[in-house]
């Protein structure tokens, strides 16, 4: 038995962690030129409304914002959340960038057993050192992606790309899971 517990112990965590570390794919809108991270993510057993209370209760711990303009909808079970992700300092041969972060849309759709996950409207504000001068810079994830071929602007998708999977992973991981705060009283 003891050896059965271990082993379903295992395998879920070896799940969770696999599930963690997936890079979702960046989509393209021919018509809008958006583009977007949009998935149908399975959560077997948990009914509509479970999903949502518990994606509800993690955007609120986890993307609040100064404005708190997160909208819930009860009834259509959905959530509209925009959101903002820190862009490491990075430095290329002429110039770094001191201080980025990129702003999305976060939006979710509950069903019973699964749930939708997109973000869109992404956006990067940059603080960017070019030797004798800053400049700040804002684009779009489309411009980034079209004038793809420069360093810094390869890395700043890999950093939205990598950072945004890794959030709608968290969010999984809580949805599934329903994490809880544990209370750590051995200090």
């Amino acid at each position: 038995m003891k050896n059965f517990l271990f082993t379903l112990a295992a395998t879920l965590l070896i799940a969770v962690h696999s599930f963690a570390q997936q890079s979702f794919p960046v989509k393209h809108d021919e018509v809008s030129n958006d583009y977007y991270i949009e998935e149908v993510i399975e959560a077997k057993g948990l009914s509509d409304k479970v999903i949502y209370e518990r994606a509800k209760k993690w955007i609120l711990a986890n993307m609040k914002t100064v404005d708190k303009n997160i909208e819930f909808n009860d009834e259509e079970l959905t959530i509209v959340n925009n959101g903002t992700i820190k862009i490491d300092q990075k430095s290329f041969v002429t110039q770094a960038i001191q201080e980025g972060y990129c702003n999305f849309k976060y939006h979710v759709w509950c069903k019973d057993g699964r749930y939708k996950v997109r973000v869109d409207n992404i956006f990067y504000r940059l603080l960017i050192n070019q030797g004798d001068r800053m400049v700040t810079k804002s684009d779009s994830y489309a411009d980034v992606y079209e004038k793809g071929k420069k360093k810094m602007n390869s890395y700043l998708l890999e950093e939205a790309d990598t950072k945004l999977s890794a959030v709608i992973a968290i969010m999984h991981d809580a949805v599934i899971n329903d994490n809880k705060e544990k209370k750590n009283d051995n200090w």
